[in-house]
């Protein structure tokens, strides 16, 4: 509240109803181009009248408005015998100077009892950059008498120009319509909405303080479970502070958060907010600071898979960004059955590779490698190398090439696919100079066959015992067997149908529950799940009808083949067109409540459809 007390005027007390008394200036009123300066509007009404609203400014061409308005109520007082007291507004808003001139400003208007009233006209005068002279900082206004002589140097300037401190830049960027809050808020940015999997989006969470500052006493770091994470700015590290224009007036932004984010997924991922507990004097309660609760807006970000245009073989979901590879092969000379030690680098810019491809060759092994990592940021970029050590044994003598180590990747800046490439070459495998080891002799193969016979003749002929003879236990066996695998076969018959018509049950279920869920999501607007929840119905159906588990039958092949179990051509066409629906509506966020309907609709129709021919009678 500003209260002015005036002397001298006439003691009359103000009356209820009368215009109030509006007066406008600017301080100050000459300035130079570039400079800012303050336009002011006073309206006071009787004490107990209804204060003035809605102040408004209107700018010529030239003068640029920066802020405001900041209102306050103002009070004035005439002391005398009749003290008259006046009440009301002051609102001041803050102007820049783009070009020289002349400028008049107003009328300014404010609102009171449903009228409008006009202040008087305010005139500036905008000098070139430089050519008004220096003026001293004990008194901005010129109301000291000048001294006589000039600057004394090295002591004027330090005297009557004191160093301020600078203000803290301005960011458009940060720049709101409306705040979320009266005195602290947080506000999470994304610099992208639309990714591939793999490709880095960078969030920022910044904290908006409107008056005097705000400590965060509590943060809780939002929730990223579809997204790997790097921080580009660790938590609890200062950072310089800006002005952030918010419906016309200054915030302060204070960075909180800068978080690398990689998506693991396509789909539509969801950031959630960071949720965080402020102390200030900025909110009071009693006599003391309370603590505000406050949390970030939540983000979504539309993922997609790499383009499958120009892909080369070989590349490998995730790998996004831009790499370069290096080898090195030690020794290039060793025995067979030794090995040779191979360390490649991957370097660049983006989701650096967890693996690698290795070439395969015959004799050539290679074993788990020694992974080591050096991550950096550069320009809130994650960018570094990480190095594989693998040893590969070779078991064949002679010059072996161990070919290249390919890595394809997609470039989301280029919108292209590159292929990083190294050269591991050739090593030179001589024969092993270590001594065989000596082997178990092999056993005869002649050694059981009966001895030399002297003279030429018939063999002999033995008596077998009947006892010996196949014949004897096959007849002896044959009637207790054929009794035993009879009721076995019984037995595993009626166990096979009972556990068919069990599946045939719970798959009935299934469908039935499937169908059900469907139609509440549909109901609700969730046309994901809805269409998920379409394509467990039509799987179980077929499951059902023919036996046939779909899932794993591609699509394309789906209708050739449930035709040739005997399911009528329409009803299996139909049946691909319904899961063809269903993956639209999953990955296409322009999915309507009528289309999910006509979905449910067609998996309802041809679920008694897709029996075979032969067992509906045809």
């Amino acid at each position: 509240m500003i209260v002015t007390l005036l002397a001298g005027a006439p003691p009359v007390m103000a009356q209820g109803g009368e215009p109030p008394r509006i007066r406008a200036s600017a301080q100050p009123n000459e300035v130079e181009v570039g400079e800012m300066f303050a336009v002011q509007l006073i309206a006071l009404v009787g004490r107990r009248e209804k204060q003035p609203v809605r102040p408004k400014l209107k700018l010529p061409p030239g003068l640029v408005l920066r802020a405001g308005p900041q209102v306050a109520t103002r009070t004035e007082a005439t002391l005398g015998s009749q003290p008259i007291v006046h009440s009301g507004i002051e609102a001041t808003w803050h102007v820049e100077a783009a070009r020289t001139g002349k400028f008049r400003i107003g009328p300014l208007t404010v609102e009171h009892d449903g009228r409008v009233f006009q202040s008087n006209l305010v005139d500036v005068k905008v000098v070139p950059r430089g050519s008004k002279p220096p003026q001293n900082p004990l008194d901005p206004f010129g109301l000291l008498p000048q001294l006589p002589f000039g600057r004394i140097p090295g002591i004027n300037e330090d005297l009557l120009e004191p160093p301020t401190p600078p203000e803290p830049p301005s960011d458009p960027a940060l720049a709101m319509n409306v705040a979320p809050d009266s005195s602290v808020f947080l506000r999470a940015i994304a610099d992208k909405s639309q990714a591939v999997v793999g490709e880095q989006v960078t969030l920022s969470i910044y904290q908006y303080t409107r008056n005097g500052s705000a400590e965060a006493v509590e943060i809780h770091e939002p929730s990223t479970p579809d997204f790997f994470q790097r921080q580009l700015v660790q938590p609890g590290t200062e950072q310089e502070p800006r002005v952030a224009y918010v419906g016309g007036n200054p915030w302060k932004a204070e960075l909180l958060r800068k978080i690398a984010l990689f998506p693991l997924r396509s789909g539509r991922l969801e950031i959630g907010p960071m949720r965080g507990s402020f102390a200030g004097f900025g909110f009071m309660r009693g006599r003391g600071a309370a603590v505000a609760s406050r949390q970030s807006n939540p983000l979504a970000i539309s993922v997609s898979d790499a383009p499958t245009e120009g892909r080369p073989v070989g590349f490998r979901a995730g790998d996004v960004g831009r790499f370069s590879l290096t080898a090195t092969v030690d020794p290039r000379s060793i025995e067979a059955s030794g090995a040779v030690g191979v360390t490649v680098s991957v370097a660049g810019t983006g989701n650096l590779p967890l693996t690698l491809p290795v070439p395969a060759r015959t004799g050539v092994e290679w074993l788990e490698p020694e992974v080591r990592e050096r991550i950096e940021v550069q320009n809130d970029r994650v960018s570094g190398a990480r190095t594989f050590r693998y040893v590969v044994r070779i078991q064949t003598p002679g010059q072996v090439d161990l070919g290249e180590i390919a890595l394809p990747f997609y470039d989301p800046d280029r919108r292209a696919y590159e292929v990083a490439q190294a050269q591991l070459g050739k090593v030179m495998v001589t024969p092993s100079t270590a001594p065989a080891t000596s082997a178990a002799p092999e056993p005869d193969p002649f050694g059981t066959v009966a001895g030399i016979r002297r003279s030429l003749g018939p063999a002999p002929l033995a008596s077998v015992p009947l006892s010996d003879r196949a014949s004897y236990w096959i007849f002896l066996a044959a009637a207790p067997s054929s009794v035993l695998l009879f009721g076995a076969g019984a037995f595993a018959k009626r166990k096979l149908t009972g556990r068919w018509r069990s599946a045939r049950d719970s798959l009935a279920r299934q469908i039935s529950q499937a169908l059900r869920q469907a139609k509440q999501e549909c109901k609700n607007g969730k046309y994901v799940d809805a269409a998920a929840a379409i394509e467990r119905a039509l799987h179980a159906s077929i499951e059902s009808s023919t036996g046939l588990r779909s899932r794993g039958v591609l699509r394309e092949r789906l209708a050739e083949t449930l035709i040739e179990l005997g399911v009528d051509a329409a009803a299996a066409r139909t049946a691909v067109e319904v899961l063809d629906g269903c993956e639209r509506v999953r990955f296409e966020p322009d999915a309507d409540s009528q289309a999910v309907r006509a979905l449910i609709d067609s998996c309802e129709s041809i679920s008694g459809k897709l029996s075979p021919k032969r067992a509906r009678g045809e």
